[in-house]
């Protein structure tokens, strides 16, 4: 007998113990992997195994949106953890040939503890911007496998997806960058995750580091040495940031996005082109800590100027 019905993925949503109280949507891509460590070997001149063991696992999820609004407000740029009874859910929606079933037909993966952090920002001309983020999870003190199923749930309630974000105003060391292609942000975000005393699952995870970075590409060369010196240029929050635009929305508005960094920027690609194409300028931006702020800090709700 063939199926009826299939699954697709569907929101994501962190639930403090009582409500589920951010519910992110306009989600594009999601996975769940377990990442079993297991165990076969033959010995004494055997051909064939006769044991087989599980020794660790370490279920890691992953999401991109097109809401980078609702990443910000969730966990910034720097991420955060969680414990039991708290939980990240991610949803999977039943689908028959109408669409999504009715009521209490749906499955969600519960991550009953753990770190999440953002990963990656890429936005291009005329192209959407997107966000992804990274699932950590490990168990609670009553050693329950840190990812748990349940079937049988309701779609949580989502917000109307009516918005998207494009790239926009980029500034450099106070220095507007024009003919901008496209810009990314990794966010760095180093994150240790431990098991000890032969435990199957990890009882620690936890964020080591952030060294974030940005990169911007343009058709313009006279980037180098004008905003960004070959040898490196410091920049500030001040004089140094990412704009994203919300479609729909003037920029006088305040309904954008704007990240920003300390460190230095750099130029990576004086130029590059062909006989059929325009050349490209790349610039490098690596955020450190001046004393005050995260090295990349990200706001939501602002006027582009």
């Amino acid at each position: 007998m063939g199926i009826d019905a299939v699954y697709q993925i569907g929101a994501v949503a962190f639930f403090n113990g009582t409500t589920e109280t951010t519910v992110i949507g306009g989600i594009t891509r999601s996975s769940l992997s377990m990442n079993p460590t297991t165990t076969r070997e033959v010995t004494a001149g055997q051909v064939d195994p006769t044991q087989s063991f599980l020794k660790n696992l370490k279920p890691m999820a992953s999401f991109t949106t097109k809401r980078v609004d609702q990443v910000l407000s969730l966990m910034g740029t720097s991420g955060f953890c969680w414990v039991a009874p708290e939980a990240l859910r991610l949803y999977l929606v039943k689908r028959q040939c109408a669409g999504p079933t009715a009521g209490s037909t749906h499955l969600r993966w519960k991550l009953i503890q753990g770190v999440i952090v953002p990963q990656s920002l890429t936005a291009a001309h005329a192209a959407d911007a997107e966000i992804s983020c990274q699932i950590y999870g490990i168990t609670d003190s009553a050693n329950n496998s840190p990812a748990i199923l349940e079937s049988g749930v309701a779609l949580p309630t989502l917000a109307a997806d009516t918005v998207r974000y494009t790239m926009n105003k980029v500034r450099v060391a106070a220095t507007t960058l024009l003919a901008k292609t496209e810009m990314s942000i990794d966010f760095g975000i180093g994150v240790s995750e431990q098991g000890t005393d032969g435990e199957l699952f990890s009882t620690f995870a936890g964020i080591f580091s952030r060294m974030p970075s940005a990169r911007v590409m343009g058709l313009e060369p006279a980037w180098s040495g004008t905003p960004v010196s070959t040898s490196g240029t410091a920049i500030t929050h001040a004089n140094t940031d990412l704009f994203l635009k919300s479609r729909g929305f003037a920029v006088g508005t305040a309904n954008h996005i704007k990240f920003s960094m300390a460190g230095t920027a750099y130029v990576t690609q004086p130029f590059d082109g062909s006989s059929t194409e325009p050349t490209k300028t790349g610039i490098l931006l690596e955020g450190i800590h001046d004393g005050t702020t995260v090295p990349c800090l990200g706001q939501t709700a602002v006027v582009i100027p």
